[in-house]
Protein backbone atom coordinates (compact mmCIF):
# COMPACT_ATOMS: atom_id res chain seq x y z
CA UNK A 1 0.00 0.00 0.00
CA UNK A 2 1.46 3.66 -1.05
CA UNK A 3 -0.36 6.87 0.10
CA UNK A 4 0.81 10.53 -0.76
CA UNK A 5 0.48 12.56 2.45
CA UNK A 6 1.87 15.54 0.61
CA UNK A 7 -0.85 18.64 0.61
CA UNK A 8 -2.67 18.92 -3.00
CA UNK A 9 -2.22 21.83 -4.77
CA UNK A 10 -5.74 21.17 -6.20
CA UNK A 11 -8.02 20.64 -3.24
CA UNK A 12 -5.64 22.23 -0.76
CA UNK A 13 -6.08 18.68 1.25
CA UNK A 14 -4.17 15.89 1.56
CA UNK A 15 -5.11 12.82 -0.89
CA UNK A 16 -7.80 10.91 -0.26
CA UNK A 17 -6.98 7.54 -0.96
CA UNK A 18 -9.55 5.13 -3.43
CA UNK A 19 -12.08 2.99 -1.35
CA UNK A 20 -13.56 -0.48 -2.31
CA UNK A 21 -16.26 -2.51 -0.66
CA UNK A 22 -16.65 -5.85 -2.01
CA UNK A 23 -17.32 -9.24 0.00
CA UNK A 24 -14.96 -11.28 0.74
CA UNK A 25 -16.22 -14.50 -1.33
CA UNK A 26 -17.97 -13.99 -4.89
CA UNK A 27 -19.44 -17.05 -5.83
CA UNK A 28 -19.92 -18.38 -9.25
CA UNK A 29 -22.25 -21.61 -9.91
CA UNK A 30 -21.82 -23.82 -12.82
CA UNK A 31 -25.19 -24.19 -12.72
CA UNK A 32 -25.97 -20.79 -13.92
CA UNK A 33 -25.78 -19.64 -17.58
CA UNK A 34 -23.15 -16.81 -17.03
CA UNK A 35 -21.65 -16.73 -20.16
CA UNK A 36 -20.19 -12.82 -20.30
CA UNK A 37 -21.81 -11.54 -17.17
CA UNK A 38 -20.04 -8.75 -15.86
CA UNK A 39 -19.33 -7.79 -12.12
CA UNK A 40 -18.25 -4.37 -11.27
CA UNK A 41 -15.55 -4.20 -8.15
CA UNK A 42 -17.28 -1.42 -6.59
CA UNK A 43 -14.45 2.01 -5.88
CA UNK A 44 -15.34 5.28 -4.96
CA UNK A 45 -12.59 8.72 -4.71
CA UNK A 46 -13.57 10.94 -2.65
CA UNK A 47 -11.41 13.42 -4.47
CA UNK A 48 -13.42 12.84 -7.51
CA UNK A 49 -9.83 11.29 -8.91
CA UNK A 50 -9.91 8.79 -11.91
CA UNK A 51 -9.61 5.37 -10.39
CA UNK A 52 -8.16 2.30 -11.65
CA UNK A 53 -7.21 -1.31 -10.70
CA UNK A 54 -4.73 -4.02 -11.95
CA UNK A 55 -3.64 -7.34 -10.74
CA UNK A 56 -0.92 -6.98 -8.00
CA UNK A 57 2.39 -7.88 -9.18
CA UNK A 58 5.25 -7.44 -6.66
CA UNK A 59 5.93 -9.68 -3.43
CA UNK A 60 5.27 -6.67 -1.72
CA UNK A 61 1.88 -6.48 -2.67
CA UNK A 62 0.62 -10.32 -2.91
CA UNK A 63 3.33 -12.40 -1.91
CA UNK A 64 2.21 -15.73 -3.29
CA UNK A 65 -1.26 -14.63 -4.54
CA UNK A 66 0.14 -12.75 -7.33
CA UNK A 67 -0.73 -12.27 -11.03
CA UNK A 68 -3.82 -13.65 -12.66
CA UNK A 69 -5.21 -16.66 -11.10
CA UNK A 70 -8.74 -16.27 -13.35
CA UNK A 71 -8.22 -17.20 -16.79
CA UNK A 72 -11.76 -17.72 -17.24
CA UNK A 73 -12.36 -13.65 -16.40
CA UNK A 74 -11.30 -11.09 -18.66
CA UNK A 75 -10.20 -8.32 -16.81
CA UNK A 76 -11.26 -4.62 -17.31
CA UNK A 77 -8.87 -1.98 -15.27
CA UNK A 78 -10.57 0.82 -16.41
CA UNK A 79 -13.66 0.13 -15.03
CA UNK A 80 -12.48 -2.80 -12.55
CA UNK A 81 -14.73 -4.90 -13.65
CA UNK A 82 -14.50 -8.90 -14.40
CA UNK A 83 -16.73 -10.62 -17.79
CA UNK A 84 -16.92 -14.14 -17.71
CA UNK A 85 -14.82 -15.27 -20.73
CA UNK A 86 -16.20 -18.92 -21.05
CA UNK A 87 -18.46 -21.69 -20.17
CA UNK A 88 -18.16 -21.44 -16.03
CA UNK A 89 -19.88 -25.30 -16.05
CA UNK A 90 -16.11 -25.93 -17.59
CA UNK A 91 -13.80 -24.62 -15.02
CA UNK A 92 -12.37 -26.66 -12.11
CA UNK A 93 -14.63 -26.39 -9.39
CA UNK A 94 -12.65 -24.65 -5.76
CA UNK A 95 -11.68 -21.33 -4.66
CA UNK A 96 -9.50 -18.40 -7.05
CA UNK A 97 -7.01 -16.07 -5.24
CA UNK A 98 -7.68 -12.23 -6.72
CA UNK A 99 -5.25 -9.68 -5.79
CA UNK A 100 -5.67 -6.25 -7.60
CA UNK A 101 -4.61 -2.57 -6.57
CA UNK A 102 -6.99 0.28 -6.74
CA UNK A 103 -5.01 3.05 -7.55
CA UNK A 104 -6.16 7.06 -8.03
CA UNK A 105 -4.70 9.10 -10.73
CA UNK A 106 -5.18 13.33 -11.25
CA UNK A 107 -6.34 12.68 -14.40
CA UNK A 108 -6.99 10.31 -17.47
CA UNK A 109 -3.86 10.73 -18.60
CA UNK A 110 -1.38 10.21 -15.99
CA UNK A 111 0.13 7.05 -15.67
CA UNK A 112 1.47 7.67 -12.35
CA UNK A 113 -1.17 7.10 -9.27
CA UNK A 114 -1.48 8.99 -5.99
CA UNK A 115 -2.07 5.67 -3.96
CA UNK A 116 -2.05 2.29 -4.37
CA UNK A 117 -4.92 0.37 -2.14
CA UNK A 118 -4.75 -3.62 -1.83
CA UNK A 119 -8.00 -5.78 -2.41
CA UNK A 120 -8.04 -9.19 -1.84
CA UNK A 121 -10.62 -11.51 -2.46
CA UNK A 122 -11.96 -15.49 -3.11
CA UNK A 123 -13.65 -16.29 -6.51
CA UNK A 124 -15.56 -19.62 -5.62
CA UNK A 125 -16.75 -21.77 -8.37
CA UNK A 126 -19.12 -24.17 -7.13
CA UNK A 127 -21.60 -27.20 -8.57
CA UNK A 128 -24.16 -25.34 -6.53
CA UNK A 129 -28.04 -26.32 -6.44
CA UNK A 130 -29.71 -23.43 -6.96
CA UNK A 131 -29.24 -20.59 -9.80
CA UNK A 132 -29.98 -16.99 -8.05
CA UNK A 133 -30.68 -14.24 -10.65
CA UNK A 134 -28.45 -11.81 -8.77
CA UNK A 135 -29.00 -8.80 -6.57
CA UNK A 136 -30.79 -5.92 -8.04
CA UNK A 137 -30.63 -2.35 -5.98
CA UNK A 138 -34.60 -0.84 -6.15
CA UNK A 139 -36.82 2.16 -5.09
CA UNK A 140 -36.18 3.74 -2.63
CA UNK A 141 -32.20 3.42 -3.44
CA UNK A 142 -30.98 6.16 -4.88
CA UNK A 143 -29.98 6.33 -8.50
CA UNK A 144 -26.95 6.17 -9.88
CA UNK A 145 -25.70 10.08 -10.25
CA UNK A 146 -28.67 11.41 -7.92
CA UNK A 147 -28.09 13.79 -6.00
CA UNK A 148 -29.52 14.41 -2.74
CA UNK A 149 -29.08 17.45 -0.07
CA UNK A 150 -28.59 17.12 3.41
CA UNK A 151 -30.99 19.46 5.95
CA UNK A 152 -28.92 20.80 8.82
CA UNK A 153 -26.07 18.46 8.45
CA UNK A 154 -28.04 15.38 8.49
CA UNK A 155 -29.50 12.67 5.70
CA UNK A 156 -31.73 10.25 5.96
CA UNK A 157 -32.06 8.03 3.05
CA UNK A 158 -32.50 3.70 2.10
CA UNK A 159 -31.02 1.24 0.57
CA UNK A 160 -33.17 -1.96 -0.75
CA UNK A 161 -32.13 -4.98 -2.95
CA UNK A 162 -34.24 -7.34 -4.39
CA UNK A 163 -32.89 -11.08 -5.05
CA UNK A 164 -34.49 -14.42 -6.08
CA UNK A 165 -34.04 -17.75 -4.55
CA UNK A 166 -31.36 -16.26 -1.81
CA UNK A 167 -31.47 -13.49 1.09
CA UNK A 168 -29.42 -10.20 1.44
CA UNK A 169 -27.20 -10.88 4.39
CA UNK A 170 -25.22 -7.57 4.30
CA UNK A 171 -25.40 -3.96 3.12
CA UNK A 172 -21.81 -2.65 1.83
CA UNK A 173 -21.50 1.43 2.28
CA UNK A 174 -18.87 3.43 1.09
CA UNK A 175 -19.22 7.16 2.83
CA UNK A 176 -16.20 9.45 3.43
CA UNK A 177 -19.07 11.05 5.91
CA UNK A 178 -20.09 9.52 9.68
CA UNK A 179 -23.22 7.39 9.05
CA UNK A 180 -24.94 4.94 10.97
CA UNK A 181 -27.17 2.04 9.35
CA UNK A 182 -30.21 0.04 10.82
CA UNK A 183 -31.09 -3.66 10.83
CA UNK A 184 -32.13 -5.53 8.00
CA UNK A 185 -35.61 -5.62 7.42
CA UNK A 186 -37.56 -7.61 4.52
CA UNK A 187 -40.54 -6.75 2.51
CA UNK A 188 -42.22 -9.37 1.35
CA UNK A 189 -40.73 -12.56 -0.18
CA UNK A 190 -37.50 -11.10 -1.86
CA UNK A 191 -36.96 -7.66 -1.10
CA UNK A 192 -34.27 -6.29 1.92
CA UNK A 193 -33.53 -2.57 3.12
CA UNK A 194 -31.68 -0.72 5.32
CA UNK A 195 -32.27 2.73 6.64
CA UNK A 196 -28.83 4.88 6.93
CA UNK A 197 -28.41 8.38 8.24
CA UNK A 198 -25.30 10.38 7.19
CA UNK A 199 -23.82 12.96 9.91
CA UNK A 200 -22.25 15.91 7.80
CA UNK A 201 -21.78 18.16 10.80
CA UNK A 202 -18.38 19.76 10.55
CA UNK A 203 -17.79 19.37 7.08
CA UNK A 204 -18.15 22.07 4.44
CA UNK A 205 -22.22 22.76 3.81
CA UNK A 206 -21.22 23.30 0.51
CA UNK A 207 -19.25 20.23 -0.50
CA UNK A 208 -20.32 16.99 -2.57
CA UNK A 209 -19.63 13.85 -1.19
CA UNK A 210 -19.76 10.20 -3.30
CA UNK A 211 -21.73 7.38 -1.58
CA UNK A 212 -21.56 3.98 -2.91
CA UNK A 213 -24.02 1.16 -2.03
CA UNK A 214 -23.57 -2.86 -2.43
CA UNK A 215 -25.46 -5.81 -0.85
CA UNK A 216 -24.21 -9.09 -0.19
CA UNK A 217 -26.40 -12.49 -0.40
CA UNK A 218 -25.53 -15.90 1.43
CA UNK A 219 -24.44 -16.98 -2.26
CA UNK A 220 -22.41 -14.15 -3.41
Amino acid sequence: MTVDLSVRSDTGKINQSPVSSVASTIILSQICSLSDLTFYIPVADFDGDIVRCRFASTIQECQDVCGNHVSFLTFDGTSCSFTINSNISNVTSGNYAVALQIEDFTDSSSSVPLSSVPLQFIINVNTGTICSDGVYLVYPTPTAGEKLQAQNGYLQLHARARVNNTNVTKFHIMSPLNFTMSAIIQHGTNEFEVTITLDSNGEDPNATHVMCFSAETNES
